[in-house]
């Protein structure tokens, strides 16, 4: 008698209860098809907090990986300070272009690397937030990237460690621009990951698409190919090149400690000009942050396509 009775209780619950419910919250509540829920009353600032928080707690529990990034940058600062030991002060500038391109390059792979690895997989948490009205995507990229930004101070470690090991600058204005331009690459690193993760949630598919970005900023970066010989049609890659910048100020930065047959060799190596310094760190930094909004775009877009009624 139940089994027969349960399928017109089912519709008459539905008729009672589901229906004015649906009615009241403005959704269908069907999978690819909610349509209502895609606000929240929190502010911006609170979901900000909200998310950085809460991004922070995630990240200061991850200490396998910490101690995993942490050994690894010292080990491969290790490994440039043995190559380089004391190279650089008898050096003819053929050692310190090798040493500044090949540590910046590192930097660059790993960092955007490191991003691919674990920014996809949040990707479910913040669209079942984003649904049920909880969150939105602006708060939680600028929380979850500005949570991870002091565990990134880790691989300036990769540069800091050979720094004196290979003999550059010994002077403290030297040495703070070094740290300074090593931040803003491994920035610039760091939001190219983003802009590959943001483009797709399976974190191998991120790592694919990454090559296609990081690939012509070497090619472009002075040190592999003439800047005076760039082709008219590709001129447009170096300035979009995050190595060409970083690299030029770097070497800038080395070229008012040394002299001799090493200072000519960079300037007409490189191409570059003393008075290039200031105008070069400055569009490394927009460059930076450009790249990092680029990103914020990329999955604001995402989010509400893949949230638009089926």
């Amino acid at each position: 008698m139940l089994s027969r009775s349960s399928p017109v209780l089912v519709a008459a619950t539905k008729v009672a209860v589901v229906g004015p419910l649906q009615a009241k919250l403005g959704m269908d509540n069907c999978h690819h098809k909610v349509c209502g829920m895609k606000s929240t009353s929190s502010s911006y600032w609170a979901l900000f907090k909200m998310n950085l928080k809460r991004s922070w707690l995630q990240e200061s529990r991850e200490k396998v990986g910490l101690a995993v990034r942490a050994a690894m940058n010292i080990t491969l600062g290790m490994l440039f300070g043995l190559l380089y030991l004391n190279q650089i002060p008898h050096d003819t500038g053929r050692n310190t272009a090798g040493f500044l391109f090949s540590l910046l390059v590192t930097i660059l792979i790993a960092s955007s690397v490191n991003v691919c690895l674990y920014f996809p997989f949040d990707f479910a948490i913040l669209m079942r937030e984003y649904y049920a009205g909880a969150n939105r995507p602006g708060p939680y990229f600028l929380g979850r990237t500005l949570a991870s930004l002091p565990q990134s101070m880790l691989f300036l470690l990769m540069g800091i460690i050979p720094y004196f090991m290979a003999g550059l600058s010994s002077s403290a204005s030297g040495f703070g621009y070094f740290c300074l331009i090593l931040f803003l690459a491994n920035f610039a690193a760091q939001s190219l990951g983003y802009v590959a993760s943001s483009l797709t949630s399976n974190p191998v598919v991120g790592l694919a698409l990454l090559p296609l970005l990081i690939t012509p900023m070497i090619l472009f970066s002075g040190m592999l190919y003439e800047r005076h010989s760039v082709p008219t049609a590709l001129q447009w890659l170096q300035d979009i090149s995050v190595i060409n910048y970083s690299f030029a100020v770097l070497a800038l930065n080395q070229v008012q400690a040394v002299g001799g047959h090493a200072r000519s060799f960079l300037f007409n190596f490189l191409q570059v000009e003393p008075d290039d310094f200031s105008l070069y760190m400055l569009k490394l930094a927009l460059l930076a942050m450009a790249y990092r909004l680029l990103a914020m775009g990329i999955l604001l877009v995402r989010v509400r396509v893949l949230s638009k009624p089926q």
